[in-house]
């Protein structure tokens, strides 16, 4: 046992950093819409839950002292796997990028099978040999859960913090391979020295009846699959509640979720270790064994539903993990649920393993309806103050459905008392959500609240009176196309003209409140413009802003709904003559997907010749670096940096030429005011900055040719895909 655990515990390292790094290959494959995303996580729960039943029956077919060298083999066998699993997943994933939804779950489903199986099957395997063992499953299955996912969040902390951004995803799966094959050979090695072994699986028996085993079992094998489904439906909705949440109070970046991720876990963890005693406590009797696990469920429900609104309580200049220990805590008691159910339906003999690997099937098959219904379709529907109560009304129905005895408490008084708590909660839950996400975005301060809102399975919006917009959580630009009144650096939406002579067709990544795509929609001479935009909210939020709405109407103007990634790589036959993308920061999760050598030169397939990209590099010398060595000639104009695979030529005289005729909803742009004369100055001096004064003209107001670019960012690294750009670093 002393070495059992430990080896359990290290397995549960690579299993993280794989879920981690095979999950952010598969999103640049398949795009970082929510559709691709959930198909992915769902295709990883379900080859969890599969080897789950697949171990519990080997478990209970072949030897105790066996087990451990069967352990060892798939450990030893998901290390080869993991050696060799990202050139497999270029190979396979990027022949089948026009897949739809179901065939990217199907396909991820089956990049994933074989590793996911084996590492499901591992806690059966482990926990038919520990019952054997200790004669008792809630402590056998508890001691397991505990360390192998406590691995799994020291995993998230060391991938956060250092593994992601030193080593990038191809070295991160070197590391987590040799994490593996380090735990198969300790495995085979511990069970050839038979420690503590039972020879047989009569023996096994025998052994375990000298333990606490209990004289009855109170829960069926339904009843313990319904409830073990319950827990992983409700704890996977809440979590996913959770992450939109911690989103808008943290910023979003990847070690952002990664550390959410890391305090989840270590909530089951603990809370599966905390299950050993509880399911002792269970069960001591009947009574007992339906009043522990109603008073879990229903404790996790209520704790949940606390658990967004009271992120907002972490003060201003704190850190924002601080809010996470509660996200912990919840976790904790959802996951000492899985433990007691297992203790009062499954026998401490020969076939618990198969047992347990039934019921983690069930737990997942409850995680995978979790992130398919709810992130599918009840996001679209329902806010997060209506969503988290529904979730925890069914939680608390189905906990006193469950477990009332029906012949001493009447149905009708069941219902009565389920009305009247559904009741009670929803008038508790109404402060606590209301303002939400302005009190997580400016710690606990409402006072500015949203105008508008709107939530839908890609994230939540936010827009400011004064039409400043946040994008779960960021700044995302602003409902304003004033050139002469310029407050949202518009001026680069309508140099277009400066940097290319006739654009007729322009490809646009990102959409968010419309400004962007307003003016270049409106150029007089682009003839068609197609948006490629991954939030469908924005397309609820421009009609209310009658300064973009008539986008929605522009006859040269394609919105399309999809990941920009995907859709290039699934038109490379289009051609365009300008490429926009008003990026979001270059720390944010999925950033370096649009900032990448990778994309970039995917970008460059769907040029016409002489065609040039202009995208925000939002201040970050690595992106401009990697620009300027992704085309022929390149550089920088503000925060945009502009590349072309033909000289650029910068024309200010044709750039006001076209001003002079701009108009958008028949207004034109600029007149013959002073204002408007003025504006025209600022930026034709912009244009003609051209290595005259640098940086030290600052940003806003320069251009910075590829050579000096090149020269001040000597040393910095490209973004590539593998390195991630900055997204795993720790200061942004």
């Amino acid at each position: 046992m002393a070495f059992l655990l430990p080896l359990f515990f290290t397995s549960g390292i690579p299993a993280l950093l794989y879920q981690v790094v095979w999950q952010r290959s598969l999103f640049t494959i398949y795009g970082t819409n929510t559709e691709s995303a959930t198909a992915v996580v769902a295709a990883f729960l379900l080859g969890l839950g599969l080897g789950a039943h697949i171990g519990g029956w080997v478990a209970s077919r072949w030897s105790t002292n066996r087990l451990l060298v069967i352990y060892g083999a798939i450990e030893f066998v998901i290390g080869v796997f993991g050696l060799f699993s990202l050139p497999l997943f270029d190979a396979i994933g990027i022949r089948f990028t026009t897949a739809s939804m179901w065939q990217t779950g199907l396909l991820a489903f089956g990049l994933v099978v074989l590793p996911t199986v084996l590492m499901g099957a591992t806690l059966p395997i482990l926990g038919a040999y520990l019952v054997a063992r200790r004669g008792h499953v809630g402590n056998g299955v508890g001691a397991l859960y505990f360390v192998n996912t406590l691995g799994s969040a020291f995993a998230c902390f060391l991938a956060a913090e250092f593994l992601m951004q030193a080593f990038g995803q191809r070295g991160t799966v070197e590391i987590a391979a040799a994490f593996n094959l380090i735990v198969g050979i300790g495995a085979i090695v511990l069970s050839r020295l038979r420690v503590g072994a039972v020879d047989t699986p009569a023996a096994a028996e025998v052994h375990g009846a000298r333990r606490a085993t209990p004289v009855f079992l109170p829960l069926t094998p339904a009843r313990a699959a319904l409830l073990a489904g319950l827990a992983g439906f409700l704890s996977l909705s809440f979590e996913m509640l959770w992450f939109r949440a911690y989103a808008f109070l943290s910023g979003g970046s990847a070690r952002d979720f990664a550390h959410l991720l890391g305090f989840f876990l270590m909530g089951i963890a603990f809370g599966g270790l905390a299950g050993g005693p509880l399911s002792r406590l269970a069960g001591r009797s009947p009574d007992a064994s339906r009043m522990v696990p109603t008073v879990l469920l229903a404790v996790a429900a209520i704790a949940a539903l606390i658990c967004a609104p009271a992120m907002a309580l972490v003060p201003v200049g704190a850190p924002s993990w601080l809010a996470l220990p509660g996200v912990a805590i919840v976790a904790g008691i959802w996951a000492a649920l899985f433990p007691v159910i297992a203790h009062l339906s499954i026998a401490p003999d020969r076939h618990a393993g198969s047992g347990i690997g039934q019921l983690y099937l069930a737990n997942v098959v409850g995680s995978v309806a979790g992130c398919l219904l709810t992130g599918f379709v009840l996001m679209d529907y329902l806010p997060t103050h209506q969503l988290s109560l529904v979730l925890c009304v069914v939680a608390a129905a189905v906990a006193w459905f469950l477990w009332t005895d029906a012949a001493s408490v009447p149905r009708l008084i069941s219902a009565g008392a389920v009305g009247a708590l559904s009741i009670a909660i929803g008038f508790a839950a109404v402060p606590l959500y209301t303002h939400l996400y302005e009190r997580l975005l400016f710690r606990g301060d409402a006072s500015e609240p949203f105008v508008n809102q709107v939530e839908t399975k890609a994230g939540v919006i936010g827009v400011l009176g004064d039409g400043v917009i946040f994008g779960s959580g960021v700044y995302d630009g602003r409902m304003a196309v004033d050139f002469v009144d310029d407050q949202n650096g518009i001026f680069r939406a309508f140099s277009i003209s400066a940097f290319h002579p006739d654009p007729k067709r322009v490809l646009m990544i990102g959409l968010s409140g419309g400004a962007w795509a307003q003016v270049v929609g409106n150029h007089p001479q682009v003839e068609e413009l197609v948006v490629v935009e991954i939030n469908p909210g924005y397309l609820a939020l421009i009609p209310r802003y009658p300064v973009v709405a008539s986008l929605l109407e522009n006859s040269r103007i394609k919105i399309v709904l999809d990941d920009g990634r995907r859709w290039i790589r699934n038109h490379k036959g289009e051609k365009f003559d300008v490429v926009v993308m008003n990026t979001t920061f270059h720390w944010r999760s999925f950033a370096s997907n649009v900032l990448s050598r990778e994309f970039l030169d995917l970008v460059g397939t769907v040029l016409n010749p002489g065609g040039i990209v202009m995208f925000n590099a939002t201040g970050s010398s690595e992106v401009q670096r990697t620009a300027a060595l992704s085309f022929n000639d390149s550089l920088r104009f503000a925060t945009l940096a502009v590349g072309s695979n033909a000289p650029i030529e910068i024309d200010a005289d044709r750039w006001e030429s076209v001003m002079q005729g701009y108009t958008i909803d028949g207004a034109p742009i600029v007149s013959e005011d002073d204002a408007s004369r003025d504006a025209l100055d600022r930026n034709i001096a912009r244009l003609r900055a051209v290595d005259e004064a640098g940086l030290d003209r600052g940003e806003w107001d320069s251009i910075e040719r590829r050579d000096l670019l090149l020269n001040r960012t000597e040393g910095l690294r490209v973004v590539t895909d593998d390195n991630m750009g900055m997204e795993w670093h720790k200061k942004h």
